[in-house]
């Protein structure tokens, strides 16, 4: 979390401007200061991420057609129809080809 990102940045930066000067040590603290920043805005954006997600699940979509189906108001099932659709020309010959 960010508590924890915060301390380890400290403790980083107390042991790596140990032996500087005032001005490398200032610059240095300026920009590990920067990195902390980016750091905490992800992870701020993440945490939003997954608040927002928590919000609004996602939910799952229907297929184009079927949506009528389920609004007929009932919880139960629809019916399942066994009709086979009649489709000209399906079986690679025209409709009238048999005809007298």
């Amino acid at each position: 979390g960010a508590k924890r990102t915060m301390q380890l940045h400290l403790t980083v930066l107390e042991s790596l401007i140990l032996g500087l000067g005032s001005r490398s040590s200032r610059h240095a603290m300026t920009r590990a200061d920067l990195l902390l920043v980016e750091v905490l805005v992800y992870l701020t954006e993440e945490y939003r991420k997954r608040y927002y997600c928590y919000l609004r699940p996602p939910v799952q979509q229907m297929l184009p057609g079927f949506d009528a189906i389920w609004d007929m108001g009932t919880d139960e099932e629809p019916p399942i129809s066994l009709e086979i659709p009649e489709i000209a020309g399906s079986i690679g010959h025209h409709p009238t080809q048999y005809a007298a």
